[in-house]
């Protein structure tokens, strides 16, 4: 799961894997004139828990195609009435890389330490 701003409502979301257990064929217009679909998605939850929750797809993600039982980008986001709404993308959802499947140096950064620039370092672009 991962912490995200949305741009247009400035709230903080969360992406996550969900698998998709069922879509309804029709759609539904919301208060903006968007279409979306029903759909049932399972997805394993911050304590390791599976959960079935219902989620939306807009009609321009549906369009695309998705298939039950594939893996989608799903994002939750907390409605003004307390309430957390799940929307799924059609993107396919892959497994994160995590940190040690590469060779990085994790040491603990200081706040002594600086960031040089190419320019810092007169590596500017001369051309």
């Amino acid at each position: 799961m991962k912490k995200v701003l949305n741009p247009v409502t400035g709230k903080t979301e969360v992406q996550f894997t969900s698998t998709l257990l069922s879509i309804n064929d029709e759609l539904t217009e919301n208060s903006n004139g968007t279409m979306y679909a029903r759909c049932t998605v399972e997805f394993k939850n911050q304590k390791g828990e599976i959960k079935k929750s219902t989620a939306i797809i807009y009609e321009n993600n549906f369009k695309h195609g998705v298939e039950v039982g594939q893996k989608y980008l799903t994002t939750a986001n907390k409605g003004n009435d307390g309430n957390v709404y799940l929307r799924m993308s059609h993107l396919l959802a892959t497994e994160t890389p995590d940190v040690d499947d590469f060779n990085f140096d994790m040491g603990a950064e200081t706040p002594s330490q600086e960031i040089v620039t190419t320019m810092d370092m007169g590596l500017e672009h001369q051309g």
